[in-house]
């Protein structure tokens, strides 16, 4: 992102992930605000965000992104997104679906 001043909105979304796996929430969560300013139609960060005030014990804020998870996709599942998603290490998906179920997302 250096090199690059005016990066794709996915750097963001990648850069967020990586502060939200290694335990920056509030970090995770800025850069996905920063994104959602770029390119607010997309689910990636939303997804990332809930999963970033679930672990930060802040349910209440997790409703907004979940929210508008089901808002951009009325057909959302737990069931789809865990067909989709293709982490080597399996137990980072399943941690990201247990904190989306904790938020209320459907199965």
């Amino acid at each position: 992102m250096k090199l690059n001043p005016i990066p794709h909105s996915s750097y963001y979304h990648f850069l967020g992930d990586a502060y939200r796996m290694t335990g920056q929430y509030e970090k995770a969560i800025e850069i996905l605000n920063h994104r959602i300013t770029i390119e607010s139609e997309t689910l990636l960060p939303y997804l990332i965000l809930t999963a970033c005030y679930i672990n930060l014990n802040e349910f209440d804020k997790a409703q907004i992104p979940a929210k508008k998870i089901l808002e951009i996709d009325p057909n959302f599942s737990l069931e789809l997104l865990k067909s989709t998603l293709r982490h080597k290490d399996r137990t980072v998906s399943e941690t990201l679906i247990e904190y989306l179920r904790k938020a209320g997302l459907p199965e």
